[in-house]
């Protein structure tokens, strides 16, 4: 962050890479998807929906995941992560599950899709993350 500023200057290929990254809609430029984004947070954890949830209490949990060793990150079954997750399917390809099978991602965008992976994948998106996308949001 240039000194001075709460901005970043980290762009992603889409929303669903920031995720991934460990990231969230940002709360004053996409104002009306950050709200969504809380509201999915709150139904994601369990939380009532009057329940004081600050983005600075979100952003300590994902900065604790950004920080958290690939290699400690869960096994999942493919078929039981929500669309919009990603899951690298080895250690060389990572994959985003989207509504009707999974694209491997790269720098250049996405792949072909394949209906399904065959093994447990480990979970890119983290966790806490993914209970957003369990709740029903959606990335972009």
């Amino acid at each position: 962050m240039a000194p001075g500023s709460y901005y970043t200057e980290l762009f992603f290929l889409d929303e669903a890479t920031a995720l991934a990254a460990g990231h969230r809609p940002c709360e004053e430029c996409r104002h009306e998807n950050h709200k969504a984004f809380v509201a999915a947070w709150k139904r994601g954890h369990g939380l009532a929906e009057d329940h004081r949830l600050t983005v600075k209490d979100i952003d300590t949990i994902m900065h604790r995941a950004r920080k958290q060793l690939f290699q400690s990150r869960s096994l999942v079954d493919p078929n039981s992560i929500p669309d919009g997750a990603m899951v690298a399917h080895s250690t060389s390809q990572v994959w985003i599950k989207w509504v009707d099978g999974f694209y491997p991602w790269s720098f250049d965008g996405y792949g072909p899709r394949q209906s399904t992976l065959d093994r447990p994948v480990t979970l890119v998106t983290p966790a806490s993350t993914t209970h957003v996308l369990h709740a029903g949001w959606l990335p972009r």
